[in-house]
C-alpha cells in the first residue's frame, strides 16, 4: 500500500510503554532504540441526508397592486438535490449498478428514499443539464483529424439497437441507434475530408468523407483461424509496419510495406483452410491501401482497439442490467 502523505493523516496515536510488561518497573527504560510507524486507513459513512426546509412568503404590494415574494427565492425547488443526481450518474455510469442497486445504496448508505422512476429522471434531468457540452463534442468529434470508429449490440425494450461510439483524442460520443446503417455515422461525423477513420472493415465507414484506416488486430484474428503460415507471415508485416511507425513520417518506408502485402497477397499457400486464407487475400487485396494509410499520418494508430475499449463499459454494463428499458 503507498504511505500516506503527512496532509492526509487525520489522527496520531503513539504507543510508548511507560513500564516494563515483565518487572512491572518504570525505572529501568531506556529511549527508544526502534521506532515504527505503521498506518490505518478508513472511510466516514455518514448514514443521513440534507433535508433543506424552504419558507416563501406572499405579500401584497399596495403600490404595485400586485402579489410579490423575494427575488432570491429559487424559481423551482426540487425534492432531489444536485448530489443525488452526481451519485446516480456515478453510480450508474461508473460503478455500472442497474436501477434497484442504486436505490438500495442510497437507502442504506444515506437512508435516502427514492424510487427507481425517480433515478431515471435524474439521469434524464443530467442529460438536459450537460446538453451544451454534448453539443460541443458533437462539433468536435465532426472536425477532428482522426476519429476512432467502433459499434456493438445493444437491446431496448427486448428489441434490437445497436450503440455506436466515436473517439478523438479527447472527445467520446455514444449514439443508440435502431439500425447498423451508414447513416449512423454519416450524421455523427459529418462532411470532414481532411482525416482519417480508424475502424474495423465494417462497410458502412468507407463511403463517409476522409481517409480510411483498417484494423490490422481484426485481421491479425482472423488469420489466425486459418492455422496456415498466411498468420505468420501477415504478423511478420505487421511488425515491420510497428517498427515504420516509430519513424518519422517522412522517413517511413511506405512503398516496402505496400510490396510487402502485395507478396502476400498473391502467395499460394496450401498448408490448411486454403478457401478461407484465399478470401483473407481479397480482403487485402482490396484494403490495401486502407491497411497502410496510418503511415502517411502523425499519431494514426494501426487498430481500432481505443474505440472497442471505449465500448467496453457499456459492455460490461449490458451483461450486469441488461440494457435499457426505453429509448
Amino acid at each position: 500500500l503507498p504511505i500516506s502523505k503527512d496532509d492526509e493523516i487525520t489522527e496520531k496515536i503513539e504507543f510508548t510503554p511507560i513500564r516494563c510488561p515483565y518487572c512491572k518497573s518504570s525505572d529501568c527504560l531506556g529511549s527508544a532504540k526502534e521506532t515504527i510507524i505503521k498506518y490505518h486507513e478508513d472511510i466516514i459513512i455518514v448514514p443521513e441526508k440534507i433535508v433543506k426546509q424552504y419558507t416563501i412568503t406572499k405579500h401584497w404590494c399596495s403600490n404595485c397592486k400586485e402579489y410579490i415574494r423575494s427575488d432570491k427565492a429559487p424559481p423551482k425547488i426540487e425534492r432531489i438535490g444536485p448530489n443525488v443526481m452526481a451519485y446516480a450518474l456515478y453510480a450508474r455510469y461508473r460503478l455500472r449498478l442497474p436501477f434497484n442497486k442504486i436505490k438500495q445504496s442510497l437507502a442504506d448508505l444515506h437512508n435516502f428514499q427514492i424510487s427507481e422512476g425517480e433515478i431515471a429522471n435524474q439521469l434524464e434531468k443530467a442529460g438536459e443539464l450537460f446538453g451544451q457540452d454534448y453539443e460541443a463534442i458533437k462539433e468536435l468529434i465532426r472536425i477532428s483529424d482522426k476519429v476512432y470508429c467502433d459499434e456493438t449490440g445493444w437491446r431496448i425494450r427486448g428489441k434490437n439497437f445497436w450503440i455506436w461510439v466515436f473517439v478523438t483524442k479527447k472527445e467520446i460520443r455514444y449514439v443508440i441507434e435502431d439500425t447498423r446503417g451508414g447513416g449512423v455515422p454519416r450524421e455523427a461525423l459529418g462532411k470532414n475530408e481532411d482525416r482519417v477513420l480508424i475502424s474495423d472493415f465494417y462497410a458502412a465507414y468507407k463511403n463517409i468523407p476522409g481517409k480510411n484506416q483498417y484494423c490490422w488486430v481484426h485481421l491479425l484474428r482472423d488469420s489466425k483461424l486459418t492455422e496456415s503460415k498466411f498468420h505468420n507471415d501477415l504478423k511478420e508485416v505487421y511488425g515491420q509496419l510497428k517498427k515504420e511507425l516509430a519513424k518519422d513520417v517522412k522517413k517511413r518506408n511506405y512503398k516496402r510495406l505496400d510490396r510487402l502485402l502485395e507478396e502476400i497477397q498473391n502467395k499460394q499457400y496450401n498448408d490448411k483452410n486454403t478457401e478461407r486464407v484465399r478470401q483473407l487475400q481479397k480482403r487485402i487485396s482490396r484494403n490495401r491501401e486502407q491497411l497502410l494509410e496510418c503511415l502517411k499520418h502523425t499519431d494514426v494508430l494501426p487498430e481500432n482497439n481505443t474505440a472497442e475499449r471505449a465500448l467496453r463499459n457499456n459492455v460490461v454494463m449490458r451483461k450486469i442490467f441488461g440494457c435499457s428499458r426505453s429509448i
